[in-house]
């Protein structure tokens, strides 16, 4: 989150008698990505699926809604009259940084309206939110890249953006963008809060790069693929969770789509898609490296795939892989 608008809505907070009390910072909120927030009214807490925004309207909050059973909050630098009624209708709680609010949660209700906004803070974070997004697509995958393969730092910026398969130029901005939020310490060449870095990654991959990736969806028995044969194919979600039985959907990742693929598995493009083909947006850096095919997909983009999903079976398999690939959280 932008210092400004953080600062901001700290005072607000403390004006309201109001505090954090984790499990996230609001200096770890990302723009449009939610995260868990608990605030703390004397002896009263709520935990909120948080979302930090510039643009805090009902039609594009919606969507936030249900992903975790907790009610939503949305920060803002400024929540515009109607879309404050709107939020209020629909039960949302807000609050803006100029003390705009509607916070109602056990004993607790604060509702301020016709507070007027700062233009030095709305300017400021709508700035900050265009010009440094991490998780733009092509930022995303230096970000993905530097996350499965950390040796990356101590190589060139030539070799992080090969990984990547993104310009030097973007590589570059990237590493720039990850020091400004204090995610990368340039002197020792590692990655810091990398559990954060990771959980914001993998929680946008679902709205931003995912969607990017998407080559072609069929309909299918995922149970019965044929996958030999047909070049480079790496498998995540459901088909990566060997615990997971009776598979329901398959997540494919291809250097190069071959149609024949699809008509070998009789995979047809009518009805609900269950199989998803996506381009491969990674290059292993180790030039040793020669899978033979079809392969697992790296495990951070296993476990985005599971969560993206919000389907209990696929969250509990996502958290499997997090504790067996520990070392990419925690190093």
């Amino acid at each position: 989150m932008d210092r400004t608008l953080q600062d901001a809505l700290e005072h607000q907070l403390m004006e309201y008698s109001l505090r954090v009390d984790g499990p996230v910072p609001l200096r770890d909120l990302t723009p449009e990505i939610p995260a868990p927030l608990q605030l703390v009214h004397q002896r009263e807490a709520q935990l909120f699926n948080t979302v930090s925004t510039d643009t805090p309207t009902l039609t594009r909050l919606l969507r936030f809604e249900d992903l975790t059973g907790e009610p939503l909050l949305v920060l803002a630098p400024f929540v515009h009259p109607h879309s404050a009624q709107q939020l209020r209708n629909a039960g949302i709680r807000f609050l803006d940084a100029a003390g705009n609010a509607y916070l109602r949660f056990e004993g607790v209700l604060i509702d301020v309206r016709g507070r007027r906004p700062d233009p030095s803070i709305t300017l400021r974070t709508r700035k900050a939110r265009t010009s440094t997004n991490l998780f733009a697509p092509r930022r995303a995958q230096v970000v993905f890249a530097l996350l499965s393969w950390p040796a990356l730092l101590g190589a060139s910026v030539r070799s992080i953006a090969t990984a990547a398969k993104v310009s030097v130029g973007q590589a570059q901005s990237t590493l720039e963008l990850l020091d400004e939020h204090d995610f990368l310490d340039r002197h020792t060449g590692s990655l810091l809060r990398r559990e954060v870095l990771a959980e914001h990654w993998a929680d946008a991959f679902a709205t931003g790069l995912g969607p990017k990736t998407l080559l072609h969806q069929f309909r299918g028995d995922p149970s019965r693929m044929e996958l030999d044969g047909h070049g480079a194919i790496y498998v995540s979600g459901e088909q990566a969770a060997p615990w997971i039985r009776d598979p329901e959907t398959a997540t494919l990742y291809v250097e190069e789509f071959s149609p024949e693929m699809a008509l070998t598995n009789r995979w047809r493009a009518d009805g609900t898609a269950n199989i998803m083909v996506r381009s491969v947006f990674w290059a292993y850096p180790d030039q040793d490296v020669d899978p033979r095919f079809p392969t697992v997909a790296p495990p951070l983009l296993v476990y985005a795939d599971l969560k993206s999903t919000r389907e209990s079976r696929q969250l509990e398999a996502a958290q499997q892989i997090k504790e067996s690939h520990a070392h990419i959280w925690h190093p």
